[in-house]
Protein backbone atom coordinates (compact mmCIF):
# COMPACT_ATOMS: atom_id res chain seq x y z
CA UNK A 1 0.00 0.00 0.00
CA UNK A 2 1.49 3.21 -0.86
CA UNK A 3 1.00 6.57 1.22
CA UNK A 4 -0.81 9.66 0.05
CA UNK A 5 2.26 11.84 0.28
CA UNK A 6 4.13 9.89 -2.05
CA UNK A 7 5.94 12.03 -4.61
CA UNK A 8 5.83 9.52 -7.91
CA UNK A 9 7.69 11.36 -11.02
CA UNK A 10 9.91 9.54 -13.67
CA UNK A 11 7.57 7.04 -14.93
CA UNK A 12 9.27 3.99 -16.87
CA UNK A 13 8.25 0.85 -18.20
CA UNK A 14 9.84 -2.60 -18.26
CA UNK A 15 8.45 -5.51 -19.25
CA UNK A 16 4.37 -5.73 -18.11
CA UNK A 17 5.70 -3.37 -14.87
CA UNK A 18 5.85 0.58 -14.62
CA UNK A 19 7.72 2.27 -12.49
CA UNK A 20 8.19 5.23 -10.58
CA UNK A 21 10.43 7.18 -8.36
CA UNK A 22 10.01 8.80 -5.18
CA UNK A 23 13.33 10.69 -4.80
CA UNK A 24 11.51 12.41 -0.94
CA UNK A 25 10.42 8.77 0.38
CA UNK A 26 13.76 6.94 -1.59
CA UNK A 27 11.71 4.51 -2.96
CA UNK A 28 10.69 3.11 -6.32
CA UNK A 29 7.05 2.11 -6.54
CA UNK A 30 6.26 -0.45 -9.51
CA UNK A 31 2.59 -1.42 -10.66
CA UNK A 32 2.42 -4.88 -12.50
CA UNK A 33 0.21 -4.30 -15.27
CA UNK A 34 -1.32 -7.79 -15.85
CA UNK A 35 -1.52 -9.41 -12.09
CA UNK A 36 -2.41 -5.51 -10.86
CA UNK A 37 -0.29 -6.23 -8.00
CA UNK A 38 2.13 -3.18 -6.60
CA UNK A 39 5.49 -3.48 -4.53
CA UNK A 40 7.99 -0.93 -3.77
CA UNK A 41 11.54 -0.64 -3.00
CA UNK A 42 13.60 1.44 -0.57
CA UNK A 43 16.68 2.65 -2.06
CA UNK A 44 19.83 2.29 0.45
CA UNK A 45 22.85 5.27 0.00
CA UNK A 46 22.88 8.87 -0.21
CA UNK A 47 21.03 10.52 -2.96
CA UNK A 48 19.07 13.84 -3.54
CA UNK A 49 17.17 13.22 -6.38
CA UNK A 50 15.82 9.82 -9.14
CA UNK A 51 15.94 11.52 -12.47
CA UNK A 52 16.20 10.83 -16.03
CA UNK A 53 15.39 6.63 -15.64
CA UNK A 54 17.26 4.84 -18.30
CA UNK A 55 16.39 1.15 -18.84
CA UNK A 56 19.61 -1.30 -19.58
CA UNK A 57 18.96 -5.31 -19.56
CA UNK A 58 16.56 -5.49 -16.52
CA UNK A 59 18.00 -2.52 -14.10
CA UNK A 60 16.88 1.16 -13.99
CA UNK A 61 19.38 4.15 -13.82
CA UNK A 62 18.46 7.26 -12.71
CA UNK A 63 20.66 10.52 -12.26
CA UNK A 64 21.16 11.91 -9.37
CA UNK A 65 23.50 15.03 -8.77
CA UNK A 66 26.59 13.55 -10.31
CA UNK A 67 26.01 9.80 -9.86
CA UNK A 68 23.93 7.70 -11.38
CA UNK A 69 21.36 5.26 -9.22
CA UNK A 70 20.57 1.61 -10.14
CA UNK A 71 17.84 -0.47 -9.64
CA UNK A 72 17.51 -4.26 -10.93
CA UNK A 73 14.61 -4.70 -11.56
CA UNK A 74 14.41 -8.34 -10.85
CA UNK A 75 15.34 -8.49 -7.45
CA UNK A 76 15.14 -4.93 -5.79
CA UNK A 77 19.19 -4.77 -5.44
CA UNK A 78 20.38 -1.22 -5.71
CA UNK A 79 23.32 0.61 -5.35
CA UNK A 80 25.48 3.77 -6.12
CA UNK A 81 27.57 4.23 -9.28
CA UNK A 82 30.21 7.27 -9.22
CA UNK A 83 31.22 9.01 -12.42
CA UNK A 84 34.97 9.73 -11.96
CA UNK A 85 35.89 13.11 -13.13
CA UNK A 86 32.33 14.54 -12.27
CA UNK A 87 31.91 17.31 -10.05
CA UNK A 88 29.70 18.49 -7.58
CA UNK A 89 29.05 21.38 -9.92
CA UNK A 90 28.79 19.82 -13.08
CA UNK A 91 25.44 19.70 -14.44
CA UNK A 92 24.48 16.79 -16.30
CA UNK A 93 22.22 17.78 -18.52
CA UNK A 94 21.14 13.49 -19.83
CA UNK A 95 22.76 10.37 -19.82
CA UNK A 96 22.88 7.22 -22.47
CA UNK A 97 24.46 3.99 -21.57
CA UNK A 98 25.64 2.03 -24.39
CA UNK A 99 26.21 -1.74 -24.23
CA UNK A 100 26.78 -2.64 -20.66
CA UNK A 101 30.02 -0.91 -20.07
CA UNK A 102 30.03 2.78 -21.97
CA UNK A 103 28.39 6.02 -20.16
CA UNK A 104 27.91 9.10 -22.13
CA UNK A 105 26.80 12.24 -20.54
CA UNK A 106 25.88 15.60 -21.88
CA UNK A 107 26.86 18.25 -20.56
CA UNK A 108 25.58 21.47 -22.34
CA UNK A 109 27.62 23.77 -20.59
CA UNK A 110 31.01 22.40 -21.59
CA UNK A 111 29.35 21.97 -25.22
CA UNK A 112 30.76 18.52 -24.84
CA UNK A 113 29.60 15.13 -24.72
CA UNK A 114 31.69 12.63 -22.01
CA UNK A 115 31.88 9.07 -22.29
CA UNK A 116 33.23 7.05 -19.59
CA UNK A 117 33.71 3.42 -19.31
CA UNK A 118 32.02 1.03 -16.52
CA UNK A 119 35.41 0.16 -14.13
CA UNK A 120 33.62 -2.57 -12.05
CA UNK A 121 30.87 -0.73 -9.82
CA UNK A 122 31.74 2.80 -11.02
CA UNK A 123 32.67 4.68 -13.88
CA UNK A 124 35.98 5.55 -14.90
CA UNK A 125 37.03 9.12 -15.82
CA UNK A 126 35.14 11.10 -18.20
CA UNK A 127 36.65 11.63 -21.64
CA UNK A 128 35.65 14.10 -24.32
CA UNK A 129 33.66 12.17 -26.90
CA UNK A 130 33.52 14.95 -29.51
CA UNK A 131 36.93 15.98 -31.45
CA UNK A 132 35.11 19.09 -32.73
CA UNK A 133 34.29 22.10 -30.85
CA UNK A 134 30.27 22.04 -31.01
CA UNK A 135 27.57 24.32 -29.70
CA UNK A 136 25.40 22.78 -27.24
CA UNK A 137 24.40 25.11 -25.13
CA UNK A 138 20.81 24.86 -25.75
CA UNK A 139 21.15 21.01 -25.62
CA UNK A 140 18.79 19.24 -23.47
CA UNK A 141 19.12 15.72 -24.49
CA UNK A 142 20.89 12.53 -25.97
CA UNK A 143 20.17 8.85 -27.61
CA UNK A 144 23.43 7.04 -28.55
CA UNK A 145 21.82 4.39 -31.33
CA UNK A 146 25.75 3.88 -32.59
CA UNK A 147 25.56 7.34 -33.98
CA UNK A 148 25.10 10.13 -31.28
CA UNK A 149 21.99 12.01 -31.54
CA UNK A 150 21.67 15.48 -29.31
CA UNK A 151 17.84 17.01 -28.79
CA UNK A 152 18.18 20.79 -28.70
CA UNK A 153 15.09 22.96 -26.88
CA UNK A 154 13.98 24.23 -29.79
CA UNK A 155 13.77 20.53 -31.63
CA UNK A 156 16.03 20.24 -33.57
CA UNK A 157 18.36 17.14 -33.51
CA UNK A 158 21.89 17.02 -34.22
CA UNK A 159 23.82 14.18 -34.94
CA UNK A 160 27.49 12.81 -34.44
CA UNK A 161 29.28 9.87 -35.88
CA UNK A 162 32.72 8.91 -34.88
CA UNK A 163 32.87 12.17 -32.26
CA UNK A 164 31.98 14.36 -34.84
CA UNK A 165 28.71 16.24 -36.39
CA UNK A 166 27.30 14.68 -39.29
CA UNK A 167 25.00 16.52 -41.84
CA UNK A 168 21.37 15.95 -40.65
CA UNK A 169 18.14 17.28 -40.63
CA UNK A 170 14.34 15.88 -39.82
CA UNK A 171 11.34 16.92 -41.88
CA UNK A 172 9.10 19.73 -40.68
CA UNK A 173 6.09 18.49 -38.30
CA UNK A 174 3.11 20.52 -38.31
CA UNK A 175 2.28 22.21 -35.88
CA UNK A 176 6.59 22.96 -35.53
CA UNK A 177 8.19 22.07 -32.61
CA UNK A 178 9.39 25.10 -30.56
CA UNK A 179 10.08 23.20 -27.28
CA UNK A 180 11.13 19.69 -26.47
CA UNK A 181 12.15 17.81 -23.99
CA UNK A 182 12.99 14.48 -24.60
CA UNK A 183 14.74 12.42 -27.09
CA UNK A 184 14.08 8.20 -27.43
CA UNK A 185 15.25 6.78 -30.26
CA UNK A 186 15.50 2.39 -30.81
Amino acid sequence: EYYASAEARNLIFVKDKLYAADSAAKAVYSWDLNTKKSDSFLLSGDFNSLEKPVLLADKIYYLSGNRLISLDTTNGNNSALDLDGVGPDDKINSFQLYYLDRLYILMADNNQIYRLNRSGNNFSAKTSWLKEEVQLGDAIDLAVTGDVLVLKNNGQVQKFYLNRPQDFSLAAVDPALDSASLLKAS
